[in-house]
């Protein structure tokens, strides 16, 4: 996953009685049942610590571990629901493969420490991948070892920086048909600069939504309104390439 050194690796498959550990998140007991009857296997396969790139540590953010997680469903589609669940559990930042017998997803989430208890964590924002054929072959593998994996993810100024940069090129990956140059972002020199790379998923986020509503409106004046909402984020992303 993500070419991660062996020495990270843990591959210790999770024994959860699933109804006590979801105790603490407050859901329905229908809830409850459906995630326990849904995951069919949940796997904790590597933990990166500090030890070659340094921990994150101020007022909002405590990132000193990135987790990676495998979970085997019987249907992809149920990652969405498996991922949200998963990531406001889970303290640290984590990539969640999912997967069933053909597809995966990965999900990620941006997490800060929460202003009235620092011992909580608040997801702010994140997105799930895919889903994608599994296997080597696919156009999205190729791009995952091309530009995620260990050893060519450029900002490794501390752990944060690192998921950051992991994730919104994993954003670029799901959504590279939402424009014809989106592939050069992931070659550009915008990842040197986290804020950069933030105010980047930013913009990919609103074109992705403009996207979707030049899909859905009728009247014309919508549609130009749209269409020069869309021109203006078009120009934001190419400043981006040269960053």
């Amino acid at each position: 996953m993500f070419g991660i050194p062996d020495a990270y690796h843990i591959g210790k498959v999770a024994d959860v009685r699933w109804g006590r550990v979801l105790s603490e998140w407050e859901m329905s007991r229908a809830k409850k049942r459906k995630f326990s009857g849904i995951v069919k296997e949940l796997k904790v396969e590597y933990v990166v610590n500090s030890s070659e790139i340094p921990a994150c540590v101020t007022e909002e953010l405590n990132v000193s571990a990135v987790q990676f997680l495998s979970v085997r469903v019987e249907k992809i589609s149920a990652a969405s629901f498996v991922c949200e669940i998963l990531q406001k559990l889970i303290k640290t930042l984590c990539v969640i493969r999912v997967y069933d017998d053909s597809n995966e997803a990965f999900s990620f989430a941006l997490k800060r420490l929460s202003k009235t208890d620092l011992e909580n964590i608040v997801v702010q924002e994140g997105f799930i991948s895919g889903p994608f054929r599994s296997g080597s072959g696919c156009v999205e593998s190729q791009l995952v070892e091309k530009y995620c994996s260990w050893d060519t993810v450029v900002n490794r100024t501390n752990l944060y920086s690192w998921y950051v940069e992991l994730m919104v090129k994993a954003y670029i990956m799901s959504h590279r048909g939402e424009w014809s140059r989106m592939e050069e972002l992931l070659s550009s020199k915008v990842w040197f600069n986290t804020d950069d790379v933030l105010v980047l998923f930013a913009v990919l986020r609103e074109l992705s939504q403009l996207t979707k509503e030049r899909c859905n409106v009728v009247r014309i004046g919508d549609t130009v309104r749209v269409n020069g909402e869309l021109k203006k984020v078009f120009e934001m992303l190419g400043r981006c390439l040269y960053k």
